[in-house]
């Protein structure tokens, strides 16, 4: 990182670009040490002081934004923040918050109740952030209305109904169109690998995407009644494919699973078994992970970047005082076929434990 010469910075003011080229840091680092943010490093914040000091910077629109109360930073809270959805999701608004000038403080609550209640109860949030993005956060109705006296934007992503602006897709509809293209293929013993209700933090789209099988099978004069509860990924798929094997004195010809990452975690443990698939049981999903494709799994196209995007757009939008034309935005979904979907098997499979 080049610093900038006596004569770059005799002519100009020197820029936070200037500083952080002095300290040999990034420009979201010297925003962090200016504003005495608990998360840098001592000798970082001393080298930020000292090449502060040596260029004569002055952050003048930085203690505006203090005067008026201003963070210069918005916080994201996920239940977790290495799976797939949230990764995603934040890859997608990190760059948009940064070209904002906006540092990102990320909560990840580790699929734990009790530190969200206990960022709750603390108000911690609303004294760090001028905004928050929620991910997938159940809330009561109790705190949904404590944030909302908080009086900074907030914006969510795949919560349902809330006073606040929320990017969502249709997960109801998600289930029923994955459980409409397996009875148009014909079968009619399907089970779901559900979400678990019993986790901490249970999703919200766990329950409308149930609901959207239920209602495509009673329309079709079927219930559903292979739900096997399970975690959100895939070591919870290969859980739930197992306790599906040990526990059927026959099999069901088709499975949906959550999301594509537990329907892996399924397909594996069926060709353990010396099943095929789609031949013996077919498999969708609900995502579109990046591995579908090379294991060829039929699955329900979400697209996460876009969401990301546009609750950050929405956010940025607020930030700025403008106002936003509805609640709720809709993302579209649709379905991909490919390799693990086949009409059902004709004969009644036995001999699969092991």
């Amino acid at each position: 990182m080049a610093v900038p010469s006596d004569a770059s910075t005799a002519s100009h003011s020197p820029t936070i670009d200037h500083v952080a080229a002095r300290a040999g840091v990034s420009t979201a680092t010297v925003s962090r040490a200016l504003r005495g943010l608990a998360n840098v490093a001592p000798r970082t914040q001393a080298k930020v002081e000292a090449a502060v000091k040596e260029l004569g910077y002055v952050p003048l629109s930085f203690a505006a934004a203090l005067a008026g109360g201003k963070t210069g930073a918005i916080g994201i809270v996920a239940p977790w923040t290495s799976r797939w959805f949230t990764a995603h999701l934040i890859n997608a608004v990190e760059p948009l918050i940064g070209e904002a000038n906006y540092d990102l403080i990320l909560y990840g609550l580790g699929g734990s109740n009790e530190r969200l209640r206990r960022l709750l109860n603390r108000n911690a949030l609303a004294s760090r952030v001028d905004a928050l993005m929620l991910i997938n956060i159940p809330l009561t109705e109790d705190e949904r209305v404590q944030m909302k006296t908080w009086g900074f934007p907030i914006v969510s992503v795949g919560m349902g109904h809330t006073p606040w602006p929320n990017v969502e897709i249709d997960d109801e509809a998600g289930g029923r169109l994955a459980c409409e293209h397996l009875l148009l293929q014909g079968h009619r013993d399907i089970a779901y690998l559900s979400g678990d209700r019993n986790e901490e933090l249970a999703i919200w789209s766990n329950h409308d995407r149930e609901t959207g099988i239920k209602e495509a099978m009673a329309e079709a004069g079927l219930d559903l009644t292979r739900v096997i509860r399970t975690a959100y990924d895939m070591r919870g798929g290969s859980d739930a494919a197992r306790r599906l094997l040990e526990h059927s004195d026959t099999l069901p010809t088709a499975i949906i699973a959550y999301c594509d990452e537990t329907a892996f975690g399924a397909i594996g443990v069926l060709r353990e078994h010396g099943l095929r698939v789609p031949e013996d049981v077919s498999v969708i999903g609900i995502d579109d992970h990046e591995m579908s494709s090379i294991v060829g799994l039929t699955t329900i196209r979400q697209d996460v970047r876009a969401q990301g995007t546009l609750a950050a757009q929405i956010m940025l939008r607020l930030l700025r005082g403008e106002s936003v034309d509805a609640s709720n935005f809709q993302q579209p979904i649709g379905l991909v076929e490919r390799a693990s979907v086949a009409p059902p098997r004709e004969h009644e499979l036995t001999g699969w434990r092991r």
